[in-house]
């Protein structure tokens, strides 16, 4: 989640906030923005480790702005397989994120924010329980591939009411696959898939404080649909789980709230 400046904690229940919250709260972040020029930076260090990561942006005129932020990092393995001659948990990353700001009038603003992220790591780094700690003997090794994109389109205007704002996103997650393989004995191999997909729709209009009373209502609508499944083998050809599953979701909420200081 490279490209964003700051992070906000909501602790605890935030529903008439954010119109959706859990009991542990909210995390917002929040992106950069650069009103001209940028940063690059590279890194190496141990087991091949290498990184490089930019950030620019660029204020055209009063009514736009732009910025964008990319990063990159691999490493090799903790753990190596002595039989493959090979690591186990190798690192590698990408992420991109970009967002492009209208202002039409003094008081309103469009925006327009993309995130991709992709990983192409290696298996998780299981030993053996007795040791050794670092090097493990198997035919075979797993992987981990996810993939992430998003996209969101936000709407602001300031009225005599107060500030109008209409958040429309999307967004994309694949697993595919996650793949590992046990030496118990007998050797396990689990490929497991999954995909999660979700679009989300919110109205917020907040008051301008009056005399110590300030109000916020809004809407919030979602949908998304989740799918996956698994293949487990012992030694790579009996076959002893195979599943699937899939479910969709529709939710919404109507939250707001009143504060008057005395």
């Amino acid at each position: 989640l490279f490209g964003f400046a700051s992070a906000s904690v909501f602790r605890g229940p935030q529903p008439e906030r954010f119109g959706r919250a859990g009991d542990s709260g909210v995390i917002t972040l929040s992106p950069i923005y650069l009103q001209g020029g940028g940063e690059f930076r590279m890194g190496i260090g141990d087991y091949n480790a290498r990184s490089a990561a930019l950030e620019a942006g660029g204020d055209g005129n009063n009514h736009a702005d732009f910025s964008v932020a990319m990063a990159f990092a691999q490493r090799e393995g903790y753990i190596e397989n002595t039989q493959l001659t090979r690591s186990v948990d190798d690192l590698h990353s990408l992420t991109v994120f970009g967002q492009q700001r209208f202002r039409p009038t003094n008081a309103s603003e469009l925006s327009l924010e993309i995130l991709a992220d992709r990983h192409r790591d290696g298996a998780a780094p299981l030993v053996p329980l007795e040791g050794p700690l670092y090097t493990v003997e198997r035919s075979n090794e797993g992987e981990t591939d996810t993939d992430l994109f998003g996209a969101a389109f936000k709407y602001e205007l300031d009225t005599e009411m107060g500030r109008i704002t209409s958040a429309t996103s999307y967004t994309d997650w694949k697993l595919n696959p996650y793949d590992d393989w046990i030496v118990i004995p007998p050797p396990l191999q689990s490929d497991l898939t999954q995909n999660q997909e979700a679009w989300n729709e919110e109205l917020h209009i907040s008051s301008t404080p009056y005399r110590g009373l300030s109000w916020n209502a809004g809407a919030w609508l979602s949908e998304g649909s989740t799918t996956g499944a698994s293949d487990r083998t012992i030694g790579g050809i009996l076959p002893f789980d195979q599943s699937a599953f899939g479910y969709t979701r529709h939710e919404g909420a109507l939250f707001g709230e009143v504060v008057l200081v005395p």
